[in-house]
């Protein structure tokens, strides 16, 4: 592998298109990290709590919280299937997207994925809101004493490699995404299919932004089973509230970034091909996908991208029906 062709024009212009959905992630984890401050300090109040009353919690918390477990380990089973069959699908359209040259794409996301890594690893739990989303749940188990060491380690476990997987995901989508659409391509049929698979990769990765939503609200609800009193539970039930929906717009945004610019790269792209063609080779029609540049695609047609784009918005705003769902 060279070094000079890592950093060549031919290797890194397809990645121009991940600018915006890097900078809508980065922006998200930034201001998460960087305002939501007083959320640490929430996360050790309750585990504070658990610690005291552990000894008052009533008979019935040992059978809400095997419920509660439950529900998020279902979530887990699905976020886990959900993730690996779209690392598959980006793989496998990466390898022959990049045959002969995978190294560049790979590079990236390795590099994306190590900086989150070190931050997350060498980040004080205390003091950053994005770790406290792990050990606010898992800190007020451990000191509820209803579980022990060893099924805290099985949690612990599968949390990590929850967060291996979303952290490889995001890069790796966007990436591949990027050296895909930008292969040379010379007829319209050509860029007609690179649209339909841009549409099955915003489809693919709303799903997995959903079920991750979801698993997130099941987390973090998890230690509101236990709290006894409704008094208690309704401040952090809002809190957590507040939390989902963040990310939920987040998400939202970054699927946005992504499938927009790329979705109108794709059209200008086959309209310039179109024009080019002499009147005995243009097609009678365009294709229906083409038709959208000129407003008369039908709203239904439209639908489809409109949903997956707005799903993981729509899911973390209405976590306030969810949290009452998924508390006792």
């Amino acid at each position: 592998m060279k070094i000079d062709f890592l950093l060549s024009r031919q290797a890194l212009l397809p990645l121009r298109f991940a600018l915006p959905p890097i900078f809508a992630i980065v922006a998200g984890k930034f201001l998460f990290e960087l305002l939501a401050f007083d959320f640490p300090n929430l996360g050790t109040r309750v585990a504070g709590y658990f610690l005291m009353q552990h000894d008052q919690l009533p008979p019935s918390a040992a059978l809400l919280e095997t419920k509660a477990r439950l529900l998020w380990l279902t979530s887990v089973l699905l976020y886990l299937c959900l993730s690996i069959g779209f690392v598959v699908f980006l793989s496998n359209t990466l390898k022959k997207t990049a045959a002969g040259k995978p190294w560049p794409p790979i590079t990236i996301v390795v590099l994306l994925s190590c900086v989150e890594f070190f931050y997350i690893l060498h980040t004080d739990s205390t003091h950053s809101p994005i770790k406290t989303l792990f050990h606010f749940t898992f800190d007020a188990l451990a000191a509820s004493s209803l579980l022990s060491s060893t099924y805290l380690l099985f949690i612990q476990y599968a949390l990590g490699v929850i967060n291996f997987l979303s952290i490889i995901i995001a890069p790796l989508a966007i990436v591949t995404s990027c050296c895909f659409l930008c292969q040379p391509a010379s007829q319209i049929d050509q860029l007609g299919i690179r649209f339909e698979w841009l549409k099955k990769l915003t489809e693919f990765a709303s799903a997995v932004m959903i079920i991750g939503i979801i698993h997130m609200q099941l987390w973090l609800s998890w230690p509101l089973n236990l709290i006894p009193s409704h008094n208690d539970i309704k401040p952090l039930k809002e809190i957590i509230m507040a939390v989902i929906q963040y990310w939920g717009i987040s998400y939202t945004l970054t699927i946005a970034a992504l499938y927009i610019p790329s979705s109108a790269y794709l059209r200008n792209r086959a309209l310039a091909i179109h024009d080019q063609l002499t009147v005995a080779d243009k097609p009678k029609a365009l294709p229906s996908w083409l038709i959208d540049t000129q407003g008369v695609q039908s709203i239904a047609e439209k639908i489809p991208q409109l949903a997956s784009i707005l799903a993981p918005m729509v899911v973390g705003s209405i976590s306030p029906s969810m949290t009452e769902l998924f508390t006792f």
